[in-house]
């Protein structure tokens, strides 16, 4: 190592590529170069690992020029924009706080995004309502965990973090009973650490709204006809009822990105119903994975902001609510915007989506765009390239995140904040 080398070791590091947030990584930063010593988590390592790109610069039409420049040009897109779409939304509170306080200025709109699978529980909740839960609840109560069209994979600190901790309070996680419902699913995470194997009852995804209403109608003492539903065996169906019905502590996990079907929530809601009506009398919750991207943060930060969770329009001096009429594809193939900005600075591959309008893209400084957009400005990522705050998966904490190294790259927040004294 070169005398010069400025080698630097953290400990405790919340992952702000994850939407759980762990906050135990060990990590290393040797000038630039960012190392994760305690985790093998490809997504994790990705995210802090990547290297930063030679060229630092923003760009104007794909041609270098100061951050001065590439504000001033942002800002003259929306002040010639009748409705600019701001999508995206990949960063953490203070950013999406701003990027909000641009788009009420200008009465633009306002859409995550990954906010597809975030409706499919809005849609859900707001019907019936929910009971929801927590990771921690999860880790120290829950005995029994059924993973309902997702294995969790996504998030692989799941796993270790609160399915199989060693420090939970009310429950020996060894002896925790896992089941699967659905199909192509990786189940070896749900063997426990003394090598008890999950329980695995295949199901077509599509169908889960049917076979967890089949489900609920066991639950409930009613008896069906039919030897199978969306694949999944009756008795298999009964047996699952029986060993929710004698646990203690029961959690339904789904994951809305992967119910990437039509009318999903209605598998979302047909797991409240189970749920609703098993805590007459037991305890029994739900649990929604997901949050990657800043999806939680920003979801959190739209609904503290305007009362609804995102794709909100200002167009009309005030906030309105539409999750058809203001998603980023509705937008722009009805031609509604007309102008966009794309923010996304946790990943290089969550790309802007292609339109011929105007077009500003703050994200990630490796992105690799598929066309040159009017204007790039590369970005720092939060808990890497400076410091903020991030809304965990549950909605319930708020962890800061760490600056880890030096790279010069502007946040979000600080960009959206010239744009707002610009206009």
């Amino acid at each position: 190592m070169n005398s010069s080398t400025k080698k630097k070791s953290f400990s405790g590091i919340p992952n702000p590529f994850c939407g759980t947030l762990p906050d135990d990584l060990e990590i290393t930063v040797s000038d630039n170069d960012v190392k994760v010593a305690n985790t093998t988590c490809p997504i994790t390592t990705a995210g802090f690992e990547r290297k930063l790109p030679e060229n630092l610069s923003p760009q104007i039409d794909g041609k270098d020029v100061s951050l001065e420049k590439a504000i001033a040009k942002a800002t003259s897109i929306i002040k010639k924009s009748g409705n600019t779409l701001f999508a995206g939304l990949g960063t953490d509170v203070a950013g999406n706080r701003n990027i909000l306080e641009v788009a009420d200025k200008v009465g633009g709109t306002v859409d995550h995004m990954l906010s597809d699978g975030v409706m499919r529980n809005v849609l859900a909740m707001s019907d019936k309502g929910w009971i929801m839960t927590t990771l921690t609840e999860i880790k120290n109560h829950a005995d029994l965990v059924i993973f309902v069209g997702t294995d969790a994979t996504e998030h692989s600190r799941f796993h270790d973090r609160v399915l199989w901790s060693d420090e939970a309070l009310f429950v020996n996680p060894a002896e925790r009973d896992v089941v699967y419902l659905g199909n192509k699913m990786d189940t070896k995470p749900g063997i426990s650490p003394k090598g008890k194997k999950p329980t695995v009852i295949p199901c077509d995804i599509p169908e889960l709204p049917v076979v967890i209403n089949s489900l609920n109608a066991l639950i409930t003492g009613k008896s069906l006809q039919a030897k199978k539903v969306g694949w999944a065996k009756i008795t298999d169906l009964q047996k699952l009822a029986d060993k929710i019905k004698a646990a203690k502590y029961a959690v339904f996990v789904w994951s809305p990105p992967k119910l990437g079907f039509d009318n999903a929530e209605l598998a979302v809601g047909a797991i409240s119903d189970v749920i609703r009506k098993l805590t007459e009398t037991q305890r029994v919750a739900g649990f929604s994975l997901g949050g990657g991207d800043g999806a939680a943060t920003a979801v959190a930060v739209c609904t503290w902001q305007t009362g609804y969770p995102t794709r909100v329009s200002f167009a009309k001096g005030f906030p309105e609510y539409n999750p058809t009429r203001y998603s980023t594809r509705e937008m722009l193939s009805s031609e509604q915007a007309e102008a966009m900005f794309w923010v996304s600075t946790f990943t290089s591959n969550k790309l802007p989506p292609e339109t011929d309008i105007p077009t500003v893209v703050i994200g990630e400084a490796g992105m690799k765009l598929k066309t040159t957009p009017d204007v790039f400005i590369p970005a720092g990522t939060p808990g890497v390239d400076h410091k903020g705050l991030m809304v965990r998966v549950d909605n319930v904490v708020s962890l800061p995140v760490k600056q880890l190294r030096e790279s010069g790259l502007p946040s979000v927040a600080s960009i959206f904040d010239k744009i707002y004294q610009a206009l």
